[in-house]
């Protein structure tokens, strides 16, 4: 079953990389596109910002990384619980 994640993208740093031409940005010959190459990291646990993983974009001339953004999971776990104890002060009358 797929699963779905959500993130934020550094618009301010991928206009820079775009405006310096970096590797990562390439145009299609073909349909006249733009395209970018990136690679997205699953960690095995969150981080203390319930970050699951994070965004680069890679440059395909010198395999060159610059980190973009991070992505959470769509539906964080419920924290767990712990069970109620009954005490003798619980009565039902």
């Amino acid at each position: 079953m797929g699963k779905l994640v959500k993130g934020s993208i550094d618009l301010t740093t991928l206009g820079e990389l775009a405006r310096a031409g970096h590797g990562s940005i390439s145009k299609s010959e073909k349909n006249g596109k733009t395209y970018i190459n990136f690679s997205l990291w699953i960690n095995d646990k969150e981080d203390q910002y319930g970050n699951i993983g994070s965004l680069s974009v890679w440059d395909k001339n010198t395999n060159e990384k610059a980190y973009i953004g991070t992505v959470k999971d769509s539906q964080p776990t419920a924290p767990a619980t712990t069970p109620t104890q009954k005490s003798d002060d619980d009565l039902p009358f």
